[in-house]
């Protein structure tokens, strides 16, 4: 599932100032500009204290969508330590996985700081990329990444039908198929 997909802005959107992990960075400002979003990479952006070192505790929400059987983990806030909000993931995901979920959506701020390196540790950990999802949060976008909990290959029956749609099929089952090896 592609969230970018489903996203059609009311007014003009304005600039992000974005921090995805490197292994991302291609495809994420590749969405942005099918959908015509102003971004500004990290790398680009002026010097400044990184927003979530001065923002104190994470904010994050979970919970189980049965009639989808499918778990959602929001981090809104990543607050001063990653590897807290890494661990509550690993937690959950856990949790969602003994519920038999078929697949958990992980929303991480993605306008904060520590994003890039929360996404890299649930890469390790077997979460793949399934889009952007601007405005997901009060003020701030969403990079998403997924967890699939099922057999046989999720992708045997997905149809797409535009050229933005097939680039994200093509790089979310590119990187589906290397975990899988």
């Amino acid at each position: 599932m592609s969230l970018m997909l489903q996203w059609l802005p009311l007014t003009p959107p304005r600039q992000r100032v974005i921090h995805p992990p490197q292994r991302y960075a291609d495809i994420v400002a590749t969405l942005y500009q099918q959908a015509e979003i102003p971004i500004c990479p990290a790398a680009a952006a002026p010097p400044r204290l990184p927003p979530s070192l001065a923002e104190g505790s994470p904010l994050l929400h979970s919970s189980h969508i049965p009639d989808l059987n499918v778990g959602v983990l929001e981090v809104e806030n990543l607050g001063n330590d990653p590897t807290t909000v890494s661990n509550w993931i690993f937690h959950w995901t856990r949790n969602l996985c003994r519920d038999k979920a078929d697949t958990i959506y992980l929303f991480l701020n993605i306008e904060q700081y520590e994003c890039a390196k929360v996404a890299d540790a649930c890469a390790e950990r077997g979460y793949i990329f399934a889009g952007v999802s601007p405005d997901a949060f009060p003020g701030a976008d969403a990079l998403v990444m997924q967890y699939i909990n099922v057999s046989g290959d999720p992708f045997a029956r997905l149809e797409v039908f535009t050229d933005t749609a097939r680039l994200l099929r093509d790089f979310i089952r590119e990187e589906w198929t290397a975990l899988e090896r």
